[in-house]
């Protein structure tokens, strides 16, 4: 839930869910092998969002501590694959991002000239 902690990082299976963040809806997964949880594992901070079910929902639940358990050239293995993974799916998701901002300062900007 956002602001709590831990170290989970989940791989979405099947179904849907939302990203809900201040009580306001942002993005939907749906994609098998979509991840959430990967920012709190990244840099140890809260949560920054809530993850609803919108349907019903299979998910593989990663305890990402667990690395740290593992021996060095294990640990060194399984955090490369790890991150880049993070790499590859957070520029998906700032490039998506960047394509909804400029979509909304167009929207706001003919709002301003209609005026």
């Amino acid at each position: 839930a956002e602001d709590g902690f831990d170290q989970h990082l989940f791989f979405l299976i099947s179904g849907k869910v939302k990203l809900v963040k201040k009580g306001i809806e942002g993005s939907t997964l749906s994609k098998p092998g979509e991840i959430f949880g990967e920012m709190g594992v990244v840099d140890a901070a809260a949560r920054s969002a809530s993850v609803w079910a919108i349907d019903a929902v299979n998910c593989l639940k990663m305890d990402a501590s667990y690395v740290d358990r593992l021996k060095d050239t294990e640990k060194q293995t399984v955090s490369y694959i790890m991150y880049r993974v993070f790499t590859v799916m957070l520029s998906d998701r700032l490039r998506r991002t960047t394509e909804e901002f400029i979509k909304a300062k167009e929207e706001l900007d003919k709002l301003k000239g209609s005026k």
